[in-house]
This record gives structure tokens, C-alpha cells and sequence, in this order.
């Protein structure tokens, strides 16, 4: 598989198992009768990162990316706030989260090989000037966004919520040759 089609289906997993884990914390939610559960807020506060990390990553790309960033300012960032108790709210995080899914799958089948291999100029949230490999970015973005995950399916999973498989390749089988 090549890396623009690599990149595809990492972004269309993404908000394939993005969506089925919106939709355990929202069914959660609902049963949930303590507002403070820690479980439930613990799970809310991964889900904040990953909608965080995901809109600093992307604020990144679309500086190097115009069609990115065409993409980006569709999508409605004022819900993203600094105060972060007014954030973890299920639906609200669910609606962002799929937003910013349904705007990477988007970007992903734009993405040329003469972008990945060109590089990334960015500064860091430390202040450090970094210059990245795209590709590599790209990746990292990913991993990150799969290290997040687990820790949230990990947590569910102690609630009993089981989600049986997460491959990569599962929602995709019908579509690549194995």
C-alpha cells in the first residue's frame, strides 16, 4: 500500500472507531446517573484531548496546506474553548470530535505524495522551532490519536463496555486485498 492510501485509511478508521467510541461514552452517559462519575469524566477528559491535540495538529498542516486550511475554517472551532469544564460535555465533545473526523477523511483522499514528502515548518507548544518531514507528521498525528484510544477502550473496558474487534483493517476488508 502507498503512503497517500496509507494515509486514507488511517483517517477512515479513524472515524470509524472515533464514532463507535463516541457512541459507548454517550450510551454511558445516558446510564449514568451521578454527573461526577469518575469513570465517565475520566473518559471525557480523553476524549477533550484527542479533540485538543487533533485541533493543534491540524492548525499545523493547514499552514502548509491551503486546501487544509479552506477545510479547517469550516469547521465551527468556537466550540473549542480554553475553559475546559464547559467542553466535556458528551454531545458537545461527540459533535466536535465528528467534525473534525469527517474534515480528515476529507483531507486525506487530497493529500499528494509532493505533500508528504515536503516538509512541515511549525513552532512547538514549548516554543521551539521544528521543521518535520510531513509524512512523519502525518503519522505521529495518527499514533497519537491511536494512543488515545486505547487508553479510552482500556477504560471501558472496565465498565464492561467491550468493543470485540478494533483492527485497522476491519472496516475496510471488503475494500483491500489482505
Amino acid at each position: 500500500m502507498d503512503r497517500v492510501n496509507h494515509i486514507c485509511l488511517r483517517a477512515t478508521y479513524s472515524e470509524w472507531i472515533n464514532t463507535k467510541l463516541i457512541d459507548a461514552i454517550c450510551e454511558l452517559a445516558e446510564d449514568t446517573t451521578d454527573s461526577m462519575d469518575q469513570e465517565l469524566t475520566a473518559l471525557l477528559h480523553l476524549m477533550y484531548e484527542s479533540v485538543m491535540t487533533d485541533t493543534l495538529w491540524l492548525k499545523r498542516f493547514a499552514e502548509n496546506i491551503p486546501l487544509l486550511s479552506d477545510m479547517f475554517s469550516e469547521i465551527d472551532l468556537k466550540l473549542v474553548t480554553d475553559d475546559k469544564q464547559s467542553n466535556l460535555h458528551p454531545l458537545k465533545l461527540s459533535h466536535i470530535r465528528q467534525s473534525l473526523d469527517q474534515m480528515i477523511t476529507r483531507w486525506s483522499s487530497s493529500v499528494s505524495v509532493h505533500d508528504l514528502d515536503s516538509f512541515l515548518q511549525y513552532i512547538c507548544t514549548g516554543g521551539i522551532s521544528q521543521k518535520k518531514n510531513f509524512f512523519t507528521a502525518i503519522m505521529h498525528f495518527f499514533n497519537h490519536q491511536a494512543f488515545v484510544r486505547e487508553k479510552m477502550i482500556s477504560q471501558l473496558s472496565m465498565k464492561n463496555i467491550n468493543f470485540h474487534v478494533t483492527d485497522l483493517l476491519v472496516p475496510h476488508a471488503c475494500q483491500l486485498e489482505i
